[in-house]
């Protein structure tokens, strides 16, 4: 394309041409080492920069250097919009400049610009834990809504609306529970205006006109909160005074971990709710006031103290999610004085062994281009073979080894591991509690039903801590290992436990 080439590179670029004799490949390389700043000529160009001098002469050139005048300013004009909103989109800006869109799209792509998606992450800065964000903290009304259906069946957080079940609505407010509200089924902004109108000035009916003043309301982003009537709503009636997407102060996105009402009351009241099954909707309504009833007695000012904890997890994992960092430190608390309690823990664990390597994924960072270097190629086998194994171990004993056939799936974990093994195992203990990590046949449906039915004791365990359990060091040899190995691994659970309450729930060094 001469035309992206102003006179003076025109002439460069047929000199360097005739200097290699017409080899076009070989000028483009030597115009780029003698030009490095330059924009990079194709050897089409020079092939079409000499035909037109052969064709037409220097005039045709000339022409085409109106059209590069004209050409470099759409290219700014079309750049200057990305850089003004990078979220903008190619048909929208080509209907602005009155311009194609394939045109826009060529200017991006030789421009280096490729389009990427936004990983949205909680949204926080430093310095949270402060007298200032205490007191801020103490006077914010945090606001969710849940659904709950007769059968026990939630969605996703932010996803709760689509349900033909109604959610329910609930609030907390330094040591005040507000709610539950009974929401229409089609939750939507117009719904949502019509509640704040009716029921938000009557929350506040027992709470001290000072206080009220104070206090701020926190929404989150699901569509309902961030429509405009709704935000128009808040700003007039609680102008700089409220907290949500699109408001004074913006809530972060997918952000449930920093919200009690979310982490606390909706977990809390989903286990009680459903603690058995729910027969009528009317019963699924007796027993949400009934839990809300219970959870009052549980309320206290130590909200604001955890939000700041969770704050500080939040920029520890970089926005991530931490969730998990707090269940495993409350576990561990719960058992930091236990001793001889682990002599009755009956820890399993399962593990597969591949011919050659393992079969799980394996990632590397390499450049561009390096694709097919044979330092990146793994050589496996078209289907790899391995067999799955699952153990247990106890103080003073251990579970013969199984070959589990196929995939472990909730079927084959109940029928060849728990029914034909570990239940005999558990008979030859006294008082044993059985332990399994979270792996999907473990909690799968039909596998608690048979651990209910059958009266197994089950420890809770926390995610994504495998360095808490001690069978995890037993991979290989079976049969081999001494029986004081397992013991010595079983106690060192206190100084495991201990660990990990000192690193706030981190990894340790087991």
């Amino acid at each position: 394309m001469p035309y992206l080439f102003s006179n003076e590179e025109l002439a460069d670029i047929h000199f360097v041409y005739g200097f290699i004799d017409g080899n076009a490949a070989e000028a483009a390389r030597e115009y780029a080492r003698r030009f490095p700043n330059r924009r990079h000529a194709t050897r089409s160009v020079f092939v079409i920069v000499h035909r037109q001098i052969i064709e037409n002469g220097f005039g045709n050139l000339q022409r085409d250097q109106n059209i590069n005048v004209r050409q470099r300013r759409f290219t700014r004009m079309i750049l200057r919009e990305f850089d003004r909103d990078p979220t903008t989109s190619i048909r929208r800006v080509s209907g602005a400049l009155g311009i194609s869109a394939s045109h826009v799209h060529r200017v991006l792509r030789n421009d280096h610009r490729r389009p990427y998606h936004l990983q949205p992450v909680q949204g926080l800065q430093p310095g949270a834990e402060n007298e200032e964000s205490h007191f801020f903290l103490s006077n914010v009304l945090w606001s969710d809504e849940s659904c709950f259906t007769r059968r026990g069946v939630v969605n996703f957080h932010n996803q709760h609306i689509w349900s033909h079940e109604n959610p329910h609505a609930i609030g907390i407010y330094r040591n005040r529970l507000f709610g539950p509200y009974l929401l229409p089924a089609g939750l939507n902004a117009a719904t949502f205006l019509e509640f704040l109108k009716a029921e938000y000035a009557n929350m506040w009916d027992d709470v001290m006109l000072d206080l009220r003043r104070l206090a701020w309301f926190q929404l989150d982003g699901c569509p309902a909160h961030y429509s405009r009537i709704v935000r128009n709503w808040l700003n007039e009636n609680y102008p700089e005074r409220w907290i949500g997407r699109g408001g004074p102060v913006a809530w972060p996105p997918r952000s449930p971990d920093l919200n009690p009402s979310d982490f606390f009351v909706c977990g809390f009241l989903k286990e009680k709710v459903y603690q058995t099954p729910v027969t009528t909707r009317d019963v699924l309504i007796d027993r949400i006031r009934n839990a809300c009833d219970e959870i009052r007695l549980y309320l206290n000012n130590a909200i604001p103290r955890s939000i700041i904890r969770r704050c500080e997890l939040c920029i520890e994992q970089l926005g991530l999610h931490f969730e998990q960092l707090l269940q495993i430190l409350y576990w561990c608390r719960q058992r930091s004085l236990w001793d001889q309690e682990w002599d009755s823990i009956v820890f399993s664990d399962e593990s597969r062994f591949c011919l050659g390597m393992h079969d799980g994924r394996a990632r590397v960072r390499r450049r561009r281009g390096e694709r097919r270097n044979p330092q990146f190629f793994v050589v496996r086998h078209v289907h790899t073979v391995g067999v799955m194994v699952w153990g247990a171990i106890a103080y003073g004993s251990r579970s013969p080894l199984i070959f589990v056939r196929g995939n472990m799936n909730a079927q084959h974990y109940i029928h060849e591991v728990l029914e034909l093994r570990l239940l005999p195992y558990l008979d030859t203990l006294a008082d044993p509690t059985f332990q399994q990590d979270n792996a999907r046949p473990h909690v799968a449906r039909v596998t608690i039903d048979f651990f209910q039915h059958t009266d197994v004791t089950l420890l809770p365990w926390p995610p994504r801590s495998p360095d808490l359990s001690p069978i995890e060091h037993l991979v290989v040899a079976w049969n081999e290992i001494p029986q004081e190995d397992i013991d010595h691994l079983i106690r060192s659970m206190p100084r495991r436990v201990g660990e990990c309450v000192a690193h706030q729930g981190a990894s340790i060094h087991y």
